[in-house]
């Protein structure tokens, strides 16, 4: 999983990179994972920015920009069974995801949010789990978990 996450990278790198020398657009990347815990929950996010500045034949500044992040919450306990129905929310920067529904079997529940909405200037999200009457909310960061 690592060397074809790893493989994806290097391939849009070297892309991205390539339409940069060609088109000679003033290209950002930024990738990173952040990470967090709580007493039942832990959730890991991997965020990738991209961004291509240039000017445009008539001298106008032109963007073209994505933001993606994907992300994993998962249970900590062993009997996923227990849990039942719940509702958890993660938020990064203003943009928030809502999802409710059963815990699926392998405790581990995901999401993908992508587009231009979120603009990245703290490494960090949020992360919110209801269940059974209880509530833990708890940050993501760099080197979040240990």
């Amino acid at each position: 999983m690592k060397y074809r996450v790893g493989l994806i990278l290097t391939i849009m790198i070297i892309t991205i990179l390539f339409a940069a020398f060609v088109f000679h657009k003033d290209v950002t990347l930024d990738y990173y994972i952040i990470t967090g815990e709580s007493d039942h929950w832990k959730a890991l996010m991997e965020i990738s920015v991209y961004e291509a500045w240039w000017k445009s034949k008539g001298g106008r500044l032109e963007v073209d920009s994505n933001r993606s992040c994907k992300y994993l919450v998962v249970y900590k306990g062993k009997n996923t069974k227990d849990i039942g129905s719940l509702e958890y929310k993660v938020e990064i920067q203003g943009s928030a995801q809502d999802r409710s529904g059963p815990l699926p079997e392998s405790g581990i529940m995901s999401g993908h949010m992508n587009g231009s909405y979120f603009f990245l200037q703290e490494k960090t999200a949020a992360v919110t789990v209801k269940w059974d009457g209880k509530i833990e909310s708890f940050k993501l960061v760099e080197g979040g978990i240990k």
